[in-house]
């Protein structure tokens, strides 16, 4: 079992994700999800922003939600989407803060940011594309000293192949972003390729209590002594 999987067990339905933040149920939904350090909201925020623009003026009618993450200040992406959308404010996008499994759950498709999160979105079935900046000396000795695989998000791992669009470092830019969504919003068929892919990884991490199974591991060993 996995964490991240048992952790998602409970989560609520694509109709009652909507229901719960207000959504038409038949409205078409680009979530992003910017991540939850002062750092990725630097780098990823901006190309979102630009990207949801380039959505809504494609489809005006998508919906688009942006990721506030509770460890982040409050205010600290609702602000800059206001900044952004300067006589806008901030109508061009909607900033929900936390509520991060349902916002995922109530979308069509999302930009997420490299890490766990990409992984939730696998499990909760929502088609998505990875995003992935740093500073240049980071990606550099990332490159070439310190990572040797594939790919950089635990969806694409776990399948073994690309199944989410990876855009990385200069590549992340808001109309790479918008044209990696854009098929995922509008085409079922593309929807469902990553989806059936997501099923797989879905039954093969989840289990019993994942806790329970590795303390029922460790107790043994603890009671045994030296």
């Amino acid at each position: 079992g996995s964490p991240v999987a048992y952790g998602l067990r409970d989560a609520p339905s694509k109709e009652a994700a909507r229901a719960a933040l207000g959504l038409p149920a038949e409205a078409r939904v680009a979530a992003f999800l910017p991540g939850s350090r002062s750092r990725e909201i630097d780098r990823l925020l901006g190309p979102m922003l630009d990207a949801a623009r380039l959505l809504k003026e494609r489809s005006p009618g998508t919906l688009c939600l942006v990721s506030e993450a509770e460890a982040l200040p409050e205010g600290a992406v609702r602000e800059r989407a206001e900044r952004a959308g300067g006589g806008e404010g901030a109508d061009f996008v909607r900033v929900v803060r936390g509520r991060q499994h349902e916002l995922i759950r109530a979308a069509d498709a999302a930009a997420v940011a490299s890490g766990t999160a990409t992984l939730e979105t696998a499990l909760l079935d929502t088609p998505l594309t990875v995003l992935y900046a740093s500073d240049f000396l980071t990606s550099l000795l990332a490159k070439y000293f310190l990572v040797q695989v594939d790919y950089m998000s635990l969806v694409n791992l776990l399948a073994g192949r690309e199944v989410a669009p990876e855009l990385y470092q200069r590549q992340v830019r808001g109309g790479r972003i918008a044209g990696a969504l854009h098929p995922l919003l509008e085409d079922e068929e593309a929807r469902g390729r990553q989806i059936r892919v997501f099923e797989k990884i879905r039954a093969a991490l989840e289990g019993g209590n994942p806790y329970g199974r590795a303390a029922s591991r460790i107790r043994p060993l603890l009671e045994g002594g030296p």
